[in-house]
């Protein structure tokens, strides 16, 4: 599963959906979202966010500071 580095306003689904998703989700799906989800990885300049695409929901793994 290849990255797809884009910026963060070119992914079709909102950040606050893909947040709640996150946040909802029990720690089971979260799982099966790492493992057979399609990874993403999207920049802001000095942020990066790291997720998977699963099941038509997005959700959130990792957020670093590169600054």
């Amino acid at each position: 599963m290849g990255r797809l580095p884009k910026p963060l306003t070119d992914f079709p689904i909102s950040w606050w959906d893909a947040a709640i998703h996150t946040i909802d989700a029990k720690p089971w799906t979260l799982w099966m979202a790492r493992l057979f989800g399609r990874r993403f990885t999207g920049h802001d300049g000095e942020f990066e966010v790291i997720g998977y695409q699963w099941r038509g929901k997005l959700y959130f793994h990792d957020f670093r500071d590169n600054g």
